[in-house]
């Protein structure tokens, strides 16, 4: 700044912005050995569990497991059986303005799965499962914003934006300790996969806590070289330490688990230790009025400013209510989780409304009547409208849906049907991301050789002529003229080309 008469009022927010999403289709398959000779499968379903979504400059790299539930006739005895088998999986997805440290919301869904018996084999089949992976990339970084400035000989002109700061963020470190009372020898482990459910944030003063359950799949081996899957859930809360956080604020949780330690401190009782890192974002809805322009001599620095819109949003929910039939009767549901994910194309933002469509993936945990524990895969579609004011095509929505209440009724006069009612909720924010051009700086200040200048005329170039005949012509510094025309220094003019020529405020009617 050339000249301390003018004084400058600047902010330096964190904006949350988005930046991108990209989506694409791939396949995974694979040869799954089932643990007797099987007369026909009559289900297989898969369900991804144990996700990593990590960014990089200019993609996305997803990691995880696909579970498959194998539901089949064997050929030598009675009833349906189930067996899990596990299959890993890594692709990536091409997004060009990611870049490393971006938060995400990944989304992976199973969009087919099919069972092909390998030719001359009685226990083995191929499964190819089609799934649909989508990323969108997030980023808070610092907006260098000028909010006014006030001296003598200058107009200011202003563009209000409403957006979200990020007001602060934080990072927390918990390890859970599961206890797991049927007892598996240490060695005999070969994997531990982890999934981390069911998140529920409360905030409060410079203070937030997490809650959550870990869901534990424990892959082992029994002594007969069979391979055997047991779960466990366990929850857990975290309280964090969170400057600046209040009721009211929005906040982004990001659930990162580590590698899983195995230990056998005793012998009727396995120990897992899960490394658990809690990543979150407090926003607000806050609104500037920025600096776009700046009448006077003065030499300004511009550059373009990108940030999302705040529209509005809006909330709703619906009730699913589904009838299974289930192989055993049903003595006592133990547990019974379900989350809810946005699929492909599930976000259509239309004029004052937004559809969002998904699945809802539940997992059954019963004890049937001769006390043997039973679990149950489902998964229903779901699609709810909501309404938000000044929605159109071309902008963005963002959804948080969650599963809010869940209930079950077994039929007294039919123990083998179980009807499931859960509550889907989701919040929709709508953006519109914008790019302006703003005022930086004030890098230069000239002498006025006129008074405050705040309204202008059209003129247009004649053959020949320069900035400086321009100026000459009507009396003005040559920087004004540039200044207010957005032109570079001694720029030069085009035949006919329209200039904004300021004019003083005593001519002026």
């Amino acid at each position: 700044m050339a000249d301390e008469a003018l004084q400058l009022d600047r902010a330096t927010p964190l904006l949350r912005r988005f930046v991108g999403t990209a989506e694409r289709l791939f396949t995974v398959s694979g040869e799954v050995p089932l643990p007797e000779a099987v007369k026909d499968i009559q289900a297989v379903h898969a369900q991804v569990v144990h996700l990593r979504a990590v960014p990089r400059d200019g993609e996305v790299t997803f990691e995880g497991w696909l579970m498959l539930t194998f539901r089949y006739l064997p050929s030598t005895a009675e009833g349906i059986n189930e067996h899990r088998h596990f299959l890993s999986f890594t692709t990536s997805i091409d997004l060009p303005a990611a870049k490393e440290g971006d938060s995400l919301t990944p989304v992976i869904a199973v969009r087919s799965c099919q069972a092909t018996r390998v030719p001359d084999s009685s226990a083995r089949f191929t499964v190819t499962v089609d799934l649909w992976a989508s990323a969108e990339a997030f980023r808070s970084e610092p907006a260098h914003l000028l909010l006014n400035v006030s001296g003598s000989g200058v107009e200011v002109a202003r563009e209000r934006l409403s957006t979200e700061e990020c007001v602060s963020q934080a990072t927390a470190f918990q390890e859970i300790n599961t206890i797991f009372v049927p007892a598996i020898a240490a060695a005999q482990v070969e994997r531990v996969l982890v999934q981390i459910e069911d998140l529920q944030e409360t905030l409060s003063a410079d203070r937030v806590v997490v809650r959550g359950v870990e869901h534990l799949w424990i892959l082992y081996r029994s002594p007969e070289n069979a391979t055997h899957v047991e779960s466990v859930d366990q929850r857990f809360t975290l309280p964090m330490e969170v400057e600046g956080a209040a009721p009211g604020m929005r906040i982004y949780t990001t659930a990162l688990p580590g590698e899983v330690q195995v230990d056998m401190e005793q012998p009727d009782r396995l120990i897992l230790r899960t490394p658990l890192s809690i990543h979150v974002e407090v926003t607000q809805l806050r609104d500037f009025d920025v600096v776009t322009d700046v009448f006077g001599p003065v030499d300004l620095a511009r550059a373009p400013l990108s940030y999302d819109g705040y529209v509005g949003e809006g909330q709703a929910s619906t009730m699913l209510e589904n009838s299974y039939a289930v192989e055993y009767p049903v003595g006592q549901v133990t547990r019974e989780s379900s989350t809810a994910t946005v699929g492909p194309n599930g976000l259509s933002v239309e004029e004052d409304r937004v559809v969002v469509e998904g699945i809802v993936y539940s997992r059954l945990t019963y004890v049937d009547v001769e006390g043997v524990e039973r679990e149950r895969q489902l998964q229903e579609p779901f699609s709810l409208t909501v309404q938000v004011g000044g929605a159109r095509q071309g902008m963005v929505a963002r959804a948080q849906t969650s599963v809010i209440a869940i209930s079950q009724e077994i039929d007294p006069d039919n123990r083998n049907q179980i009807t499931l009612h859960r509550e889907i909720q989701t919040r929709v924010t709508v953006l519109d991301p914008q790019r302006i051009q703003i005022v930086r700086d004030v890098i230069a200040v000239h002498e006025p050789t006129q008074q405050a200048l705040h309204i202008y005329r059209y003129y247009f170039v004649q053959p020949g002529e320069s900035l400086f005949d321009v100026a000459k012509r009507y009396g003005l510094p040559q920087v004004a003229i540039e200044a207010i025309n957005e032109l570079a220094p001694n720029e030069p003019l085009r035949f006919g080309q329209r200039l904004k020529i300021p004019v003083p405020d005593d001519q002026a009617s």
